[in-house]
C-alpha cells in the first residue's frame, strides 16, 4: 500500500510549490489622507514596468526594515510602512503564504498605504529573507520547518516588538494560504491581539488527491521518510512550473520574472517530509479547535483553488464564532496577485471589513 501511495503522490507538485505619487510619508498624499476620493487599485496593465520603476523603489525607500531573533535563534526579517498616526485608519499585519517573501507584497503595500493603512510584513522562518533552518547551502531551496508552533511564536514576537511599538487605533491580521493557517492558530491562542482577522485562501486543509491517500496517506509517507528530504514529487525552485495560482498571467509573471529574479535569495522549492508532517498535524488540529476562533473573521475563498481544500475552510468558518465567508467565482489561489477584478474585490472586501471593526 505504501509503495502505491508513493507513486500516486507524484501529482502533488502544484499543491506545494505552495499609482499614487511618491512622498515623504507612506500614504501621505493618498486620497485616504487628504479626504479626496480614493484612487483605483493598482492594475495589471503595465505592472512589470511600474514595479521596476515606481513600486519597488518606493518599497525600499519608505520601508522600515528590521530583524528579530525567533525560536532556536532563527533570524526573522521584516519591513513596516507606517502612515502618520493622525491619518492612519488601521494597522494591517500580513502573514504570508509558503514560498513568499515580503517583497512579493510590494504592490499590496503600495495600494493600502496610499489609502491610509499602515502595513506590516515579515518573512516566515525558512523562507524569504529570513534564515533557512537547514544550514547546508545545498538545502537552501527546501521548504522546511522545525515546528509549526514556531511560525506562531515568531509572529507573536513580531506583533509584540514591532507592531505594538507604535500605537494604533486598531490592528488587523491578514493571512494568506500558509499564513492563513498560522494566523488562525495565532488568533485562537492570542484572542485579544487583533480587532479582526482576514483569511485569504487559508491553508486549513491541503489539497492532496484522494488517489494519493489524502491527508492520511501523505502523512504516512512523510513520517516513514527522512525528515529533511524533499517529499515525494518535490524538488527545487522551478520557474516553469504550471501556474495553478492565478488567472492573471501578467501579474503572475511580473512577480516570478521580476521579483524572484531580482531577489534570488528568496527562491524556495518544494517541501520536505518534515514540513508535510508539521503542516498536516497543525491544520487537522486547528479544524478541530475552530470554535476557539472568536475574533471577527473575514474568509476570502477562491472557487477554483487547487492548492487548498475549501471544505476545510468551510469547517473552520462555520465553527468560528463570527466568520463571514466571501466566495470569488472563477478565482484561483493567489487572490493578491489575481486578475484585477478578483484582486480589486478582495481589497475592497478587506477595506470594508476593517472599517466595520471596533478598536
Amino acid at each position: 500500500m505504501l509503495a502505491r501511495l508513493r507513486i500516486a503522490a507524484l501529482a502533488l507538485l502544484p499543491l506545494l510549490g505552495c499609482a499614487a505619487p511618491m512622498d515623504d510619508d507612506a500614504g501621505d498624499s493618498s486620497a485616504a489622507s487628504t479626504g479626496e476620493e480614493a484612487a483605483a487599485w493598482s492594475k495589471a496593465e503595465g505592472l512589470p514596468e511600474r514595479l521596476d520603476q515606481t513600486i519597488l523603489p518606493w518599497f525600499h525607500k519608505k520601508g522600515r526594515f528590521g530583524e528579530l531573533t525567533g525560536a532556536a535563534g532563527v533570524k526573522i526579517q521584516h519591513v513596516s510602512f507606517e502612515v502618520p498616526r493622525e491619518r492612519e485608519k488601521a494597522a494591517l499585519v500580513f502573514f504570508q503564504g509558503r514560498t513568499e517573501s515580503y517583497v512579493k507584497y510590494a504592490e499590496v503595500a503600495w495600494d493600502l498605504t496610499h489609502r491610509g493603512y499602515s502595513v506590516y510584513l515579515f518573512d516566515h522562518r525558512g523562507q524569504g529573507f529570513s534564515d533557512r533552518i537547514l544550514k547546508d547551502e545545498r538545502d537552501r531551496e527546501k521548504g522546511y520547518v522545525d515546528a509549526f508552533a514556531n511560525y506562531v511564536s515568531d509572529a507573536k514576537l513580531f506583533v509584540d516588538k514591532v507592531v505594538r511599538a507604535t500605537p494604533h487605533a486598531k490592528v488587523v491580521g491578514i493571512g494568506h494560504s500558509l499564513g492563513g493557517a498560522v494566523l488562525t492558530s495565532y488568533a485562537m491562542k492570542y484572542a485579544d491581539d487583533f480587532a479582526g482577522v482576514v483569511l485569504s485562501s487559508p491553508m486549513h486543509k491541503i489539497d492532496f488527491p484522494w488517489w494519493a491517500g489524502g491527508e492520511l496517506g501523505a502523512l504516512g509517507i512523510a513520517r516513514s521518510s527522512t525528515p529533511t528530504d524533499y517529499a515525494v514529487s518535490q524538488k527545487g525552485y522551478d520557474r516553469h512550473r504550471e501556474n495553478v495560482y492565478s488567472t492573471s498571467g501578467v501579474r503572475w509573471a511580473a512577480f516570478e520574472d521580476l521579483v524572484v529574479s531580482t531577489y534570488p535569495k528568496t527562491k524556495l522549492g518544494g517541501v520536505t517530509n518534515q514540513w508535510i508532517v508539521e503542516a498536516i498535524t497543525a491544520t487537522r488540529d486547528l479544524r478541530e479547535r475552530a470554535g476557539q476562533l472568536t475574533a471577527p473573521t473575514l474568509l476570502l475563498q477562491a472557487s477554483d483553488d487547487t492548492v487548498v481544500v475549501n471544505d476545510g475552510q468551510d469547517k473552520v468558518c462555520k465553527a468560528a464564532k463570527r466568520c463571514r465567508p466571501v466566495t470569488f467565482p472563477g478565482a484561483k489561489h493567489e487572490l493578491f496577485i489575481e486578475a484585477d477584478g478578483h484582486r480589486g474585490r478582495a481589497l475592497d472586501e478587506i477595506v470594508g471589513f476593517v472599517s466595520s471593526l471596533t478598536p
